[in-house]
């Protein structure tokens, strides 16, 4: 294994042919959304902060893997923009899930007039077959939409772990700040 920091964001890991059968993964099975492929992609990322001080915390990484002959070079590139700050009050992550397309149109239906006058950023991920909608800063003064959403979707509430994981693990279907551009646009995909 070859591991490299080419600059303070971004980093080159190169598997071999025998790092690859010691993983026990092949390039066709690299997938993020395999458990096992998490669990490499982490154990190096520990590995980097502990040997090259590539600590990517608090940023939203990209992750490129190529095919080599046997093996694979994965790229690691962390942006230069912050995550949102978890322990800043004014801006909360929420979470809701819909079991289906089905109730992510039904809802948009019933609150299509209610935030046709909002601003409010939301970014929709696929997980599992359903649908999370994540949503910045739902306060008391949008309570009537979160109380429309729990109709539809289960609250998932604000939890950190669980939201970080969402960018690392799932795809991102939409990211916007109007909340129905947002949706409508995932939903046609």
């Amino acid at each position: 294994m070859l591991m490299r920091k080419d600059s303070a964001s971004r980093l080159v890991v190169v598997l071999q042919p025998d790092d690859m059968e010691e993983l026990d993964i092949t390039f066709a099975k690299f997938d993020y959304k395999n458990e096992k492929t998490r669990e490499i992609i982490s154990d190096l990322l520990q590995k980097a902060r502990e040997e090259h001080d590539f600590n990517r915390q608090g940023k939203r990484l990209t992750i490129e893997v190529y095919p080599m002959e046997g093996g694979c070079e994965i790229i690691f590139e962390a942006a230069d923009r912050d995550l949102p700050a978890e322990e800043d009050p004014k801006k909360s992550l929420t979470a809701f899930r819909f079991a289906g397309s089905e109730e992510l149109y039904s809802c948009l239906e019933k609150v299509g007039h209610l935030v046709d006058q909002m601003t409010l950023s939301a970014a929709l991920y696929l997980v599992d077959n359903q649908y999370i909608a994540v949503f910045l800063s739902i306060s008391t003064q949008t309570q009537k939409l979160r109380n429309i959403l729990k109709e539809f979707a289960d609250d998932l509430g604000e939890d950190p772990q669980f939201l970080s994981r969402l960018d690392e693990y799932y795809p991102l279907l939409i990211s916007c700040r109007s909340l129905t551009e947002s949706m409508l646009r995932a939903g046609a995909k």
